[in-house]
């Protein structure tokens, strides 16, 4: 009772710190619809095969590094978002700097339908990304607020619902669906969301914490490396932390699925290999044609 009343004095004062919070809007795209937000796990390959032209005319969002995949101009995603710290720091690893600069590079050329880009406020005077817009007039930006809000539920849901904060997102799926539920969607699919980095956990001879990233369009060459905390690539986390960071992803989705609920939607995760254990789950083959 005492935290949540401490957190929800802390969200207000937060608010009205920064009143440009209070001018994000997300535009309403459905009252009603539904929509997909596609991860880059391992198993995207084999719930696609298994889906046929299932979710192909379902509204589709995609995330983070999805633009350098074969499959990002067959998915011709209508959403986007970044939500990555690589994608918006200053301070980059040459490697990092490499993956942005192609990211925008390939988005920019791909992309030849209409398609929103989502990102977070605090990345609105990033000159790259705006390029991404000016060189391609059919990509549009829409910022969202990545503001944390604590505190009682249901003061916390109402400032959500309203766009003043969101749900922590400790990875860029929670933002994904936070935002798909706000832009009016009701029955959300969620695909491609192994989670299951725990799997590939080593350390190597300097007793840094090494974890094998795999996406679905990587190839098997991928080895394992540090995994570092900071876009400057030169601190790892430590066992203790980097669990406790997965903690935290996890809490989100059950948050989201209290959000869902308050918002009268529904999330299912469809991945046929998954450890998030918040939403319903069923067979991709049992879902509706459209």
């Amino acid at each position: 009772m005492i935290k949540n009343l401490l957190y929800t004095l802390y969200t207000l004062l937060s608010i009205l710190k920064c009143r440009s919070f209070l001018n994000i809007p997300l535009h309403k795209e459905s009252t009603h619809g539904k929509c997909v937000v596609i991860g880059a796990g391992p198993s995207l390959q084999e719930t696609l095969s298994m889906s046929g032209n299932l979710i192909d005319d379902i509204p589709k969002m995609c995330v983070n590094d999805m633009v350098l995949s074969d499959e990002y101009e067959s998915f011709k995603p209508q959403y986007y978002i970044l939500l990555d710290p690589i994608y918006f720091s200053d301070d980059l690893s040459d490697n990092l700097r490499t993956i942005k600069n192609k990211l925008m590079d390939e988005m920019i050329t791909k992309t030849k339908w209409n398609m929103t880009l989502y990102l977070p406020w605090s990345s609105r005077e990033d000159n790259e990304l705006q390029k991404i817009c000016s060189d391609n007039s059919l990509i549009k930006i829409e910022y969202f607020n990545s503001n944390v809000v604590r505190g009682f539920k249901q003061f916390k849901f109402l400032l959500m619902k309203m766009n003043l904060g969101m749900i922590q997102a400790q990875n860029v799926l929670v933002a994904a669906l936070f935002i798909a539920l706000n832009i009016g969607y009701k029955e959300i699919y969620l695909l491609g969301a192994d989670h299951s980095w725990h799997e590939t956990i080593t350390l190597n001879k300097e007793n840094q914490v090494c974890v094998k990233q795999i996406h679905y369009y990587d190839d098997d060459k991928l080895r394992h490396r540090p995994f570092y905390k900071n876009p400057e690539e030169t601190e790892t986390f430590t066992m203790d932390e980097l669990f406790m960071a997965w903690s935290l992803v996890f809490k989100g989705y059950h948050n989201l699925k209290q959000y869902a609920f308050y918002l009268n939607a529904r999330i299912i995760n469809i991945s046929t290999k998954t450890y998030i254990d918040a939403f319903d789950r069923i067979d991709l083959k049992s879902l509706p044609k459209h």
